[in-house]
């Protein structure tokens, strides 16, 4: 099991546990002034990008005056090893989580988590949550390929992974290095053998192997220094084409999406507040305002479409043993190049 693959997808750079404590006002009064005084703080572990956060601690502590939200951010790897220490030690402090797939299935191992409130697990579809309610999806994401439009002739853009295989693209696209997400998607596509056989294929067009993160690859492409990478999230392509920039992809096929996973924690510090927490998070505040971030959220209005899609994929705890076999077989095949 590699480090990067339990980083988060968005590829935000982190060294250790450097955490952005945000500070905070408290307020007189609360709509569930019920909970006594150290009960109203929120600890939540987060791996989203630093940005959205503080717009997502005022929102929630705008709506339950009284109520602390302690944002603790770090990347998905080292969220995962303090999670799992604390645990075993007996000295929990965080109330929420959000998280990669493969770390909210170690953490279900582990015995950590407890039952998400019914009022929230009935709002959601049954692919974005756990059979046991330990666990629910956030933040959705679809993958897709990008290109430079002003570098790649109309005629020789990619519209598949195939197209990669052309005498065109021998040595003028970039392979990220831990891109173990594609890795998937070709393996669960093609099997095992097929996987390694295309995989190896791939790898005798001469890609340049790359250790920068989806965000900047996309960038990459959109500013013209490379012409095409093979992967990148849906957002990083809108965003940038919102500004003007020469940018433009494919939809994978099958689809992938990446969902984030939230869960808490059966010895949670606060459970009172972590409850009121959740049910804003989860109702149509807490999913506006992440609309307003730029994020898609599971049980939105678009998140039945993107559930149903035919033959999708998901990153999601079920699908966690062929997501590492997936990854170990990029890993023999790339860095043996």
């Amino acid at each position: 099991m590699t480090t990067r693959y339990l980083r988060h997808r968005t590829k935000v750079a982190c060294t250790g546990l450097a955490l952005i404590a945000l500070a905070v006002s408290a307020c007189g009064g609360g709509s569930a002034s019920s909970a006594g005084a150290e009960d109203k703080v929120i600890v939540y572990y987060s791996t989203r990008p630093e940005e959205g956060l503080p717009p997502l601690k005022k929102a929630f502590e705008a709506a339950n005056p009284g109520y602390e939200l302690k944002v603790i951010r770090a990347s998905t790897g080292d969220t995962l090893a303090r999670l799992l220490t604390e645990g075993q030690s007996g000295k929990q402090a965080a109330d929420v989580t959000e998280v990669s797939a493969l770390a909210v299935t170690q953490l279900e191992q582990a015995g950590l988590l407890g039952k998400l409130p019914d009022s929230v697990l009935a709002t959601l579809p049954a692919s974005g949550k756990s059979p046991s309610g330990t666990y629910a999806g956030t933040r959705y994401f679809r993958y897709v390929t990008p290109y430079n439009t002003k570098l790649v002739p109309e005629a020789d853009r990619p519209k598949s992974f195939d197209d990669f295989l052309k005498p065109y693209w021998n040595g003028k696209f970039v392979l990220g290095s831990d891109d173990i997400e594609w890795a998937y998607d070709v393996y669960a596509s093609k099997g095992e053998q097929g996987a390694r056989d295309f995989f190896k294929a791939i790898a005798a067009q001469k890609p340049q192997l790359r250790s920068e993160g989806s965000g900047a690859q996309a960038e990459l492409v959109a500013i013209g220094q490379i012409r095409a990478s093979m992967m990148t999230l849906s957002y990083h392509i809108t965003n940038r084409q919102k500004k003007g920039l020469p940018i433009d992809g494919f939809g994978w096929q099958p689809p992938l999406l990446n969902i984030d996973w939230l869960a808490t924690f059966k010895k949670a510090p606060h459970p009172n507040a972590t409850t009121v927490f959740l049910k804003w998070l989860y109702s149509p505040a807490g999913i506006a305002t992440d609309a307003q971030l730029g994020f898609s959220r599971i049980g939105d209005a678009g998140s039945a479409e993107a559930l149903g899609q035919p033959n999708l994929l998901i990153l999601a705890p079920t699908t966690v043993d062929d997501q590492q076999k997936a990854a170990k077989l990029f890993k023999e095949v790339f860095s043996a190049g």
